[in-house]
């Protein structure tokens, strides 16, 4: 297919991306059957309008504006494990009676491709991989016979992929005839629950709850249903903000750990409601090597580890001894 006659090179043009042919007479017949198909599925005005909205929220000025928009969140739709511990119990019995029913679902987040952890294996029910993982992720799960699980119930599916751009918008080549492409986060997740028939799936097994969690947190508990909310994209003079009491206006952060009902998916209905935790119980992410800054490695994420289920023998009324059998005083919490 010749991309003047077809009007491909023409919607290039008016996207602006007309270098992405520079190189079509060097390439073979296949590669430019490739780069044809490639070209042929990206809507270009959609990209663009992703990376001048990208580029207008990361300017300073974007900030102050959205920072004096902002408002915390009101406490009426707060949840919190430390003020509502009398009601714990109560939430894990009907959570417990609805897995038992089979009505839940977890939905892992793992299409994230270990490069500042350091590692080309995956990180790692219905799992959501990118391109780049699906196949090393399938093989992760075969290799452990699906940790028992019937693997039937396990189903994968793949995150939408977007170009990489500079800083000028330009679409970014990989080679001369193939795109530089990557993940679109996991905020595509909404989008490959439609495309890739994970809505009607769920609706065909009877899910009405769904547990949503990244790989790389350890701590998380797999179908817990909690919430937070996301304060990372803000100035340091709106983090720093204090209400009347003195404690921080904006104190929460998200550990990505969240808890959806099947309508609230299906029908995208704008419902929101948030879950205060403790970052010791539920949060230790997994994102550098050891080789690093000492933050959020497998040593700290193995620490975290062993400290929660200490706290858990402790709680049920376990102790430890050391290697004298003498009794090891607790740590007060």
């Amino acid at each position: 297919m010749d991309p003047n006659t077809s009007g491909l090179a023409q919607k290039l043009a008016e996207a602006g991306q007309s270098h992405l042919l520079q190189f079509w007479n060097e390439l073979s017949p296949e590669d430019q059957r490739d780069l044809i198909q490639e070209l042929q599925g990206i809507d270009f005005q959609e990209i663009n309008g992703f990376f001048k909205n990208a580029m207008e929220t990361s300017s300073s000025t974007r900030h102050e504006k959205m920072d004096g928009r902002m408002e915390p969140v009101p406490r009426e739709v707060i949840g919190s494990v430390t003020r509502d511990r009398e009601r714990l119990k109560e939430w894990e019995v009907k959570g417990l009676d609805c897995i038992s029913q089979s009505k839940v679902a977890v939905l892992l987040l793992a299409g994230g491709q270990g490069t500042r952890l350091g590692v080309s294996y995956p990180k790692g029910m219905y799992i959501m991989t990118s391109g780049r993982t699906m196949d090393s992720t399938k093989d992760f799960f075969s290799q452990h016979r699906y940790f028992g699980l019937d693997k039937n119930n396990v189903v994968f599916f793949q995150q939408g992929m977007l170009p990489a751009m500079d800083y000028s918008g330009k679409i970014i080549l990989e080679s001369k005839g193939k795109l530089s492409m990557a993940p679109d986060g996991n905020g595509g997740l909404y989008r490959a629950l439609g495309n890739q028939g994970i809505l009607e799936d769920m609706q065909r097994r009877g899910i009405e709850f769904i547990h949503v969690y990244c790989v790389d947190n350890i701590l998380v508990k797999v179908a817990d249903p909690t919430f937070v909310v996301e304060y990372s994209e803000i100035t340091l003079a709106t983090a720093e903000k204090r209400s009347s009491d003195g404690r921080l206006m904006f104190n929460a952060g998200n550990v990505a750990n969240h808890f959806f009902s099947f309508s609230f998916l299906r029908d995208v209905v704008q419902t929101f409601v948030v879950y205060e935790l403790l970052r010791e119980d539920e949060f230790s992410p997994l994102k550098n090597a050891d080789t690093q800054d000492g933050k959020d490695t497998p040593t700290t994420a193995r620490h975290a580890l062993m400290s929660l289920h200490h706290r858990w023998v402790l709680n049920a009324g376990g102790y430890f001894i050391d290697e004298n059998g003498r009794r090891v005083p607790a740590i007060p919490r």
